[in-house]
């Protein structure tokens, strides 16, 4: 947006400071008419502005390429393991070997590991196969035998590595394994379908969505610390209004604004939403944040948390909601190496 505006200006600027006319670049028998000069103006305006655009995804793909492959999870060729942990990681992956599962860690929304695992007990992958495609509704459709995918991270980045699975096709499971004193332990565990997406980072954060629909979506965030102990972090359900439409975005029967939308977040920092609060984000069409304008008293943000007032929900700010979340990180050792990690590659539209 700002290349495409110092263009403009830039070429406002020579015509200025040249006083150049219509005829003294054209040249008198050369002269446009007013429509054709304005239109073939407008139409290189537009061709460079649609160049730009292309320019401008093509570098933010990119850049995203780049953040996306430092803060996932890394090849065995990249990482130098101990020959403790790869031996008996290959003896996993291959069914020989047994690890503890960990029911605190399992997030799993469609194979519901826990409900079919015992807490503390030992399963090696044939096990789990077998125990998933005999007593869960979605285990018929996952199976492990040439459909593994091995990967590692590094948990606290204290350079002692975990193994990352991604097991299944269109059901996927996702297993982190720790080598804890020559045992091993399924200390994470996630799944992910065309509506679901569990993202286990590099570095121990891991994130969930899950698409009910266009406009609803829960999701969770956490992370799983040096000792291979998974962490909640907050759950939030989120419902959109007026997402994507030019018309008028009106809730609880307050006019919000017009051609701009409105996410609604149910946040807890617990899974039993025993305190839930809630934070309200303003988009533009393009579902992209607007900032909040605390000086206008007709700013969208302003008349949204008033219309939610009016129905008993008291709204707090992203910031508030960004400093609980700190407090909470920070107490449970969730620092902002880990965080942030690799937050300074990430890109911004």
């Amino acid at each position: 947006m700002y290349l495409k505006k110092a263009v403009l200006w830039s070429l406002l600027l020579v015509i200025t400071m040249t006083g150049c006319t219509k005829s003294d670049i054209t040249g008198p028998k050369e002269q446009l008419s007013e429509t054709e000069d304005l239109g073939k103006a407008s139409y290189d305006l537009n061709s460079y502005n649609n160049n730009q655009e292309d320019n401008d995804t093509e570098r933010y793909d990119h850049q995203w390429e780049v953040y996306r492959e430092y803060v996932s999870s890394k090849p065995k060729e990249q990482i130098e393991l101990d020959e403790e942990s790869e031996s008996l990681y290959k003896s996993f992956i291959e069914g020989k070997t047994k690890a503890v599962f960990d029911a605190d860690g399992d997030i799993t929304r469609h194979l519901r590991l826990s409900e079919v695992l015992v807490d503390g007990q030992s399963y090696s992958l044939i096990d789990i196969e077998q125990t998933l495609s005999e007593n869960s509704e979605y285990g018929e459709n996952w199976f492990y035998e040439n459909n593994v995918k091995e990967s590692y991270i590094d948990l606290g980045l204290d350079s002692t590595y975990e193994l990352k699975l991604d097991i299944g096709a269109m059901l996927n499971l996702t297993l982190v394994v720790k080598n804890v004193d020559g045992e091993l332990i399924i200390c994470f565990s996630g799944d992910a379908t065309d509506i679901t997406y569990t993202d286990v980072q590099y570095s121990g954060n891991v994130f969930f969505s899950f698409m009910h629909s266009y406009l609803t979506h829960d999701y969770e965030k956490g992370f799983i610390d040096a000792d291979g102990k998974y962490h909640l972090l907050v759950l939030s359900s989120e419902e959109g209004y007026n997402i994507a439409q030019d018309g008028d975005l009106v809730y609880n029967e307050q006019l919000i604004g017009k051609g701009i939308g409105m996410y609604i977040q149910k946040c807890s920092l617990n899974r039993d939403y025993t305190e839930p609060f809630y934070v309200v984000y303003i988009v533009d069409k393009e579902n992209l944040d607007i900032l909040e304008d605390k000086s206008d008293s007709q700013d969208p943000y302003r008349l949204a948390i008033n219309a939610l007032a009016e129905e008993g929900i008291e709204a707090i700010s992203a910031d508030e909601a960004d400093k609980m979340l700190d407090e909470k990180r920070h107490k449970m050792g969730y620092n902002d190496e880990l965080y942030y990690y690799g937050y300074e590659l990430k890109p911004i539209k």
